[in-house]
């Protein structure tokens, strides 16, 4: 947990305390100075050229390259969460700047909350306003500049978009399909909650915390901030959950962390990143970070996913699995992602192999024939297999399950000495089978292996240089080849 002294935020980092000490320590002593110079516009005189260049050797790097530094979960979740604010890829450069930041601003000022509640900083802009002899006037739909009065300044607090169509001719032609053109970034989808009794963390210390980032680890950071930057609702999104309310009346600063009082609290809301052009939360995060509990029929129901029924009684355990049917409405296609994530939000042990959707007496046959294809394909792997496995998207290899030989024959033929099981070549099938899946995107591969796209640019190259392939020529047979390698293993693999 990170408070406002390093020296306690330290001991509660055990093995990582002293390394997060010797960053931050001399970042939260340097702040001020810092401050000078980080806020001002880029190009200027530095006024402590020393200090802003020991904070831009840091700052200039990844968010993944600084949170190195630190070897467990604990400490690199607690950057990442910082980091997030950024809202880009933290595989990107300078990434790491804004977590830098904020943690040294909670370390030398903390985190300051707004004596009773944030609408008193509205108040008081509203009280300088009417002090200077300025009026507000709301619930008024401004069109035109020409509906209001005359003034040497118009400032539009809007997106672009509204900007230009407010505005109109009174921009320059370049200014205006520039603003009209505008793509919007990420934004932050909000919900307020008044909890009794407060939020019942099943962690201590999140019940004294004024904001909990619900994130899970850095690599579960990463790729949200990946899949959120890339314009996917990620499968966890990133929370950050505000506990601390003010009482409205109150003259105290706060009330206790992690409590709010309903009724009389305002209690300052969650908010959930996602992607621009997204209306409310999408799919399964309307209780992505609940506690962790049994899965049961109506929780799929609830959000018109597919409703999961009482396993069938019959059949063995073990390999022989157990059935379970995934009542699927009209228009609401199965997702293997969904159940996945379902399955683990349930902390369910179990493998689920999944057929294909289709109506009637027949279409259940062809999924039930499917779905055991997918299994078969899914034992084969072993444990490296994913928890879900969808026979849409494992059909060619699963189609030839039962032919293991003729698919190492086919393999080998296909990859070469690439295709011989061992860590270093297993890295480099990996990479050029999503290079080759993402329409051979350098950036994209990047994003989803959470590497550096020159790490990327390298084992590709290696991969084409050293084992003679030709992206050209065999891009199908290649991806088809990697793919069996990724589902089966080291049954259709060489030895070394």
């Amino acid at each position: 947990m990170l408070v406002r002294s390093v020296e306690r935020t330290v001991r509660g980092l055990g093995a990582d305390g002293p390394a997060w000490q010797r960053l931050f320590a001399p970042l939260a002593d340097d702040f001020d100075a810092l401050t000078e110079d980080v806020l001002r516009p880029v190009p200027h005189l530095p006024a402590h050229p020393v200090a802003l260049a020991r904070f831009g050797l840091r700052a200039l790097q990844p968010a993944t390259a600084v949170a190195r530094r630190w070897r467990t979960e604990e400490a690199r979740a607690l950057f990442a969460g910082a980091a997030a604010h950024l809202m880009y890829p933290l595989t990107g450069p300078a990434s790491s700047a804004v977590g830098l930041m904020l943690v040294g601003a909670a370390h030398r000022f903390g985190w300051p909350v707004a004596r009773g509640g944030s609408r008193t900083i509205t108040e008081a802009l509203a009280a300088l306003v009417a002090q200077l002899g300025g009026t507000i006037e709301t619930g008024v739909r401004v069109d035109s500049p020409a509906e209001l009065a005359p003034a040497r300044i118009i400032m539009l607090d809007t997106a672009p978009g509204a900007a230009a169509r407010i505005c109109g001719d009174r921009l320059p032609g370049r200014v205006r399909r520039a603003y009209r053109g505008w793509r919007h970034g990420p934004a932050a989808f909000k919900v307020d909650l008044a909890v009794r009794d407060g939020i019942p963390w099943t962690h201590e210390a999140c019940r004294r915390a004024g904001t909990v980032h619900l994130g899970g680890t850095l690599e579960e950071v990463v790729r949200t901030e990946a899949q959120t930057a890339a314009g996917r609702m990620p499968e966890r999104p990133f929370w950050a959950a505000e506990a601390c309310c003010a009482s409205t009346g109150s003259t105290s600063s706060s009330t206790t962390p992690g409590r709010s009082a309903a009724g009389r609290g305002r209690p300052r809301p969650p908010v959930v990143r996602q992607p621009s052009g997204r209306r409310g939360l999408a799919r399964r995060h309307d209780g992505d970070h609940r506690p962790r509990r049994r899965l049961r029929p109506a929780d799929l129901a609830a959000v018109h996913r597919p409703t999961c029924t009482r396993p069938a009684p019959a059949g063995p355990h073990g390999r022989g699995g157990r059935p379970i049917w995934l009542v699927v409405r009209p228009g609401c296609p199965v997702d293997p992602d969904v159940v996945a994530a379902e399955l683990g939000d349930a902390a369910l042990p179990v493998r689920v192999a999944l057929g294909i959707v289709r109506p009637g007496l027949d279409g259940f046959r062809r999924s039930t024939r499917a779905a055991a294809r997918a299994k078969a394909l899914a034992l084969s792997a072993g444990a490296g297999a994913p928890k879900v496995v969808a026979f849409t998207r494992v059909a060619p290899v699963a189609l030839l399950a039962d032919e293991p030989r003729e698919l190492a024959d086919f393999v080998f033929h296909t990859l070469g000495d690439l295709a011989v099981d061992d860590r270093r070549r297993e890295l480099l099938r990996e990479t050029l089978r999503a290079f080759l899946a993402t329409n051979r995107s350098y950036a994209a591969t990047a994003d989803q292996l959470m590497v550096h796209r020159n790490t990327v640019h390298y084992r590709v190259q290696r991969a084409v240089d050293h084992y003679h392939l030709d992206l050209e020529a065999n891009a199908f047979d290649l991806h088809f080849a990697l793919t069996i390698c990724r589902r089966h293993g080291s049954k259709v693999l060489r030895r070394k």
